[in-house]
This record gives structure tokens, sequence and C-alpha cells, in this order.
């Protein structure tokens, strides 16, 4: 069962920065909210070969094929829709997230 957030839940300082409509959207798949994760569990930047790799063993037992796959959705869907949300940030160094992205990574944890 995926877990369940209220728009209560979310912290001000999130939806003071991003509609709701934009925070629904992003949230609304589920490697996304995955991938929030997975970086709000990490305290350095991640390239995204290694999200891809820890996404995969996540879902599907980390096959080739299936990191490759998810190396791709994160790279030409994921990060970019995350990054214009302002939830995600993406440097030479890696992937990691923003104040609003850490603060929605912790709503969705709890």
């Amino acid at each position: 069962m995926e877990p369940t957030i209220t728009i209560g839940e979310i912290p001000e300082s999130v939806t003071n920065a991003v509609s709701i409509e934009v925070i629904i959207d992003n949230l609304a798949d589920p490697q996304r909210r995955q991938l929030l994760a997975v970086l709000r569990r990490r305290e350095t930047p991640e390239r995204l070969s290694t999200l891809a790799r820890h996404l995969a063993h996540r879902t599907e037992g980390e096959k080739p094929e299936s990191v490759e796959q998810i190396h791709l959705r994160l790279y030409h869907v994921h990060v970019p829709k995350l990054v214009d949300a302002g939830f995600v940030s993406r440097e030479d160094e890696g992937t990691d997230l923003t104040d609003a992205g850490r603060a929605l990574a912790d709503a969705i944890a709890e």
C-alpha cells in the first residue's frame, strides 16, 4: 500500500514556494517518491548511475537492464521535473535535495 499524505502535512515552506498542483504532480509518480526517499538519506550529492542502482535494487533486484532503464528515466524525466519544481538540484558532483525537497521528503517519510 502506498503511503498517503494530506495537504496539511506538507510544510508551509514548501507550499509557499510551490503550488499544490506541482507538488501533487511530482509526488504522483512512485519512482519520484522513491528518489526523494533515497536522496533524503544521503548527506552528499549522488550520481544518477548510483541513484539508478539504488532504485533498481529497491524495486527490481538490480538487473542490469533495469538499472539502465531507470537511469534513462531519471535523466530524461524524473530529475528534470523535480529540478523544475525546485525539489532537487543537479550539479557536476551529482543530484541533491534542495531545502524544499528535503522538507517534502521528510513530510512523505513520516
